[in-house]
C-alpha cells in the first residue's frame, strides 16, 4: 500500500514538472472602451471606438502599490482579444513572475484594428492619427484608471512586425513617454535589397473602385494601405491617397516625387537624422529579427537600421536569430519568454523581480 502511495506521489511530481509553471493566483483581465478623438473623422472607415484589453496582476487587488506598465502593439490582421486568447500573452507574464524572473506589471493590449486589417501607423486624418491616439489617449487613460507608476522609466513598449514598427516610431517621434522599447522583428525600418516599386499590379490598383477590387492582387492592398498612411490625399476618393506609380496619359509610370515622399515619411531609417536624439533618451532599446523571413528585404533593412543607430551613437541591443518572423515568438521558452520579459525585468523601473529589489 505504501509503495502505491509513493508511486502515485511520484507521478504527481513528474506530471507537475511537465506543465508550464504558472503563478499561484491568476491576474484579472479588464476590458476598456475608448472613444478616440484622434481617430474620429478619418476617411477610410476606422471606428473611433477602441476595445482595449488590460491585464492586472493578482497582487493588484490585495495591495495598494503602483505598477509599471508594458504596452503591446499587435500586428496587422490581429487584435487585442487574439493577443490575449490565442497568443496568451498574460500567461507568459504570470509564468515569469512565478519563476522569479519578473516583478508584477500591468499589461495593456491596445486596439489597432482597421476595416482592411492593415495598419501602417500614420498620423493623419485620412487613415487616422494613430501616434496621437497612443500617446495622448491610450496612455493617459490607463494612468487615470489604474494605479500605475506614471513615468517614462516605468512604461515599456513592445510589438511584433508592424507593432514593432509602431513601437520604434513612437519612441522616435514622441520621446519622454516610454522608457524601455523592445521591437520584435520590425518592418518598415528601411528599403530591402530589391526595389518594391513594381511589386503590386498597378493596373488593379488604378482600376479598383473599392477594397474588394484590390484583393485581386496580393500586394495591391498592402501598397494602398501604405499610401493611405503616408501619401494621403483627401481629395482623391475612393482611397484618398496618391501612389508611387501613377497613370500618365494612360501609361503607368513610377512617380519619383511620391516614391521619395513615401520613403522619407514611412521608412524609419530616413527619420533617424531628425529623431536619433530621442532614442538616446530611452533607458534601453532592443531590436531583433529572424534571419529567415521569406521577405529577405526585412532582414537587410533591419541590419542597415541598426548600423545607422550605431553610427548615430544610439546605444541599443540588436540580435539576428535563427528562425523567421513568426516561429520563435509565441512558444514555450521562445523569444517572448526568454528575451522580451527579462529585458523588461532589467530595464523597466519597478519591474525587477522581488528578490532583486
Amino acid at each position: 500500500m505504501k509503495a502505491k502511495i509513493l508511486f502515485a506521489a511520484l507521478n504527481l511530481v513528474l506530471l507537475g514538472s511537465l506543465w508550464p509553471h504558472r503563478a499561484s493566483a491568476a491576474g484579472r483581465i479588464v476590458d476598456l472602451e475608448l472613444e478616440s478623438r484622434a481617430l474620429a473623422g478619418n476617411l477610410i472607415g476606422v471606428d473611433p471606438k477602441r476595445h482595449i484589453k488590460v491585464y492586472l496582476p493578482a497582487s493588484y487587488e490585495r495591495e495598494s502599490a503602483r505598477y509599471p506598465v508594458v504596452y503591446y502593439i499587435h500586428n496587422y490582421h490581429w487584435s487585442p482579444q487574439r493577443t490575449f486568447e490565442e497568443n496568451r500573452l498574460p500567461d507568459f507574464f504570470e509564468r515569469a513572475v512565478a519563476r522569479g524572473q519578473l516583478g508584477d506589471v500591468i499589461l495593456v493590449a491596445g486596439d489597432f484594428t482597421t476595416p482592411t486589417g492593415f495598419n501602417f501607423f500614420g498620423n493623419d486624418k485620412v487613415a487616422g492619427r494613430w501616434i496621437d491616439h497612443i500617446a495622448d489617449e491610450l496612455v493617459p487613460l490607463v494612468d487615470s484608471r489604474f494605479r500605475t507608476r506614471a513615468t517614462a522609466a516605468s512604461r515599456g513598449l513592445t510589438g511584433d512586425f508592424f507593432g514593432a514598427y509602431a513601437s520604434l516610431k513612437l519612441a522616435m517621434v514622441r520621446p519622454g513617454i516610454f522608457g524601455a522599447v523592445y521591437a520584435m522583428h520590425p518592418v518598415g525600418t528601411g528599403t530591402g535589397v530589391l526595389p518594391g516599386t513594381w511589386r503590386p499590379d498597378w493596373q488593379v490598383v488604378h482600376a479598383a473602385k473599392n477594397w474588394e477590387d484590390l484583393r485581386r492582387d496580393t500586394y495591391a492592398p498592402i501598397y494602398v494601405a501604405m499610401a493611405q498612411a503616408y501619401l494621403q490625399n483627401p481629395d482623391r476618393p475612393p482611397f484618398y491617397c496618391d501612389f508611387i506609380v501613377e497613370s500618365v496619359n494612360g501609361e503607368l509610370k513610377a512617380d519619383t516625387r511620391n516614391i521619395t515622399r513615401l520613403q522619407m515619411r514611412f521608412h524609419l531609417i530616413e527619420q533617424l537624422l531628425e529623431h536619433a536624439e530621442a532614442l538616446k533618451q530611452l533607458r534601453a532599446l532592443k531590436i531583433d529579427w529572424g534571419r529567415y523571413d521569406e521577405t529577405h528585404g526585412h532582414v537587410y533593412a533591419n541590419q542597415a537600421f541598426t548600423r545607422k543607430l550605431e553610427g548615430y551613437g544610439v546605444t541599443h541591443f540588436a540580435e539576428e536569430y535563427s528562425g523567421n518572423q513568426w516561429n520563435r515568438l509565441w512558444t514555450p521558452h521562445g523569444r517572448v519568454e526568454r528575451d522580451l520579459l527579462p529585458f523588461f525585468a532589467d530595464f523597466l523601473e519597478g519591474a525587477e523581480p522581488v528578490l532583486k529589489r
